[in-house]
């Protein structure tokens, strides 16, 4: 990704850079959720990766 625009409705906003910082860190979650997360099956049920083992996006 080389652009994203992201919109919200935050309310009244009393720290601008509080806002930014969440609007930032929800979309980087949910992309790296996106992009990286799986699920794999097996016979016996559906296996989650360790929170560790699931690789997160970052800003550069």
């Amino acid at each position: 990704m080389h652009r994203v625009a992201l919109a919200g409705d935050a309310g009244q906003i009393v720290d601008q850079a509080g806002v930014i910082a969440q609007y930032e860190g929800g979309f980087l979650q949910a992309a790296s959720w996106t992009l990286y997360e799986e699920v794999t099956f097996r016979s016996d049920g559906d296996h989650q990766p360790r929170l560790g083992d699931v690789s997160n996006l970052a800003v550069r």
